[in-house]
């Protein structure tokens, strides 16, 4: 069974420069976030306007006592970009199909596209 674990909570006030997530390779979530992380990544202005939201949702709810109210805030953006990223990833799968060698080379490994077809 996969589950969400939060290990640490920084002390109100603290800054905290980075938050880390690890998942299971195997877990339901694993591969959408992968597929949304090289998405944005090939869609700067995607980014740009998914790092906007965030920065606003994490202004309006920087005083919550968890942080449920600000992902679950995010849906909406999720909810809009949907079906670009589903079409965005077919694309890509199919892409991969045509330029597909017979053997994974070490140049292809590195590729955020690579993770597409796990």
């Amino acid at each position: 069974m996969c589950r969400k674990l939060l290990f640490y909570r920084p002390p109100r006030g603290a800054d905290l420069a980075v938050i880390l997530h690890v998942r299971r390779s195997d877990s339901p979530f694993a591969h959408y976030v992968v597929t949304f992380r090289d998405w944005l990544r090939a869609n700067p202005d995607e980014a740009a306007h998914y790092e906007d939201d965030k920065r606003a949702l994490a202004m309006d709810h920087v005083d919550d006592d968890d942080y449920d109210d600000y992902t679950r805030a995010k849906t909406a953006f999720l909810n809009d970009v949907q079906p670009r990223l589903d079409q965005w990833a077919r694309d890509a799968r199919q892409a991969m199909v045509f330029r597909q060698p017979s053997s994974t080379s070490a140049s292809r490994r590195g590729s955020p596209l690579a993770t597409l077809g796990r």
